[in-house]
C-alpha cells in the first residue's frame, strides 16, 4: 500500500512539473523586431526597467509573454522608453527619433550639401538663399525655403529625402507653391511647416 502511495505522489509531481514545464515553455512568443534606420542599439526592458537583452538589426527574438519596454541607444536618438505587450506572436516597428538638438545641428552642417545638390541640379538658382532650413525627426526628410538674389519676395519651398546611401535626392524642386498632386509619401506634417 505504502508503494502505491509513493507511485501515486511521484506520478502527481511529476504531472505538475511537466504542467509547468509546457506552460512555461509556452508562455514563450516570437517576436519580430522590425528596426527602421541604422547606428543604433535596441534595448528591451521588462516591466520593471530592467534591460533584458539588445537588438541591433531587423529580426526574431522570443520573449514570455507580459509588458516590455524598448528604448534606443544611438548618438543624436531620443532614448524614451516606448511600451509594448507580448500576447502572441508580434510585430514591433521601431522608427528611431532623434533629439531636436541633434537635428538642429545636422540641418546646420547639411545645409551646404543640399545648397550644393539643388544649384547642381537647377543651375539657374545657382545664387541661392537657404532662408530655413530643417531635418525630420527620424533623419529622413529635409526640407526649407530659400530666396533667389533677383526675387527677395518670392520664397521658394524644397523637399529633400535621404537615400540608402546616406545622400540627398530632390523631391520637390524649389517651387512657390506645392501642389498635392506631388506630395505621395511625404507626411503631411513638412508640407505644413513649409507655410
Amino acid at each position: 500500500m505504502k508503494k502505491i502511495i509513493i507511485l501515486i505522489i511521484a506520478a502527481i509531481i511529476t504531472f505538475c512539473v511537466a504542467w509547468w514545464g509546457i506552460n512555461f515553455f509556452l508562455s514563450y512568443k516570437n517576436v519580430f523586431f522590425n528596426l527602421e534606420g541604422s547606428e543604433y542599439i535596441l534595448q528591451i526592458r521588462d516591466e520593471n526597467g530592467k534591460k533584458i537583452k539588445e537588438i541591433n538589426s531587423s529580426g526574431e527574438s522570443k520573449l514570455q509573454e507580459g509588458s516590455y519596454f524598448y528604448n534606443i541607444v544611438g548618438e543624436g536618438y531620443d532614448s524614451k522608453m516606448i511600451p509594448f505587450t507580448v500576447k502572441d506572436e508580434v510585430k514591433v516597428t521601431v522608427k528611431p527619433q532623434y533629439l531636436e538638438s541633434y537635428l538642429s545641428d545636422l540641418a546646420k552642417k547639411e545645409q551646404a550639401v543640399i545648397k550644393n545638390i539643388l544649384t547642381e541640379k537647377y543651375p539657374s538658382i545657382r545664387d541661392v538663399s537657404i532662408q530655413s532650413m530643417s531635418i525630420d525627426k527620424t533623419g529622413t526628410w529635409a526640407y526649407g525655403k530659400l530666396t533667389l538674389p533677383n526675387s527677395s519676395t518670392d520664397v521658394y519651398r524644397f523637399i529633400m529625402k535621404r537615400t540608402k546611401t546616406a545622400s540627398w535626392e530632390v523631391v520637390v524642386k524649389p517651387t512657390i507653391a506645392i501642389s498635392k498632386s506631388i506630395v505621395n509619401d511625404i507626411p503631411e506634417e513638412i508640407i505644413y511647416s513649409l507655410y
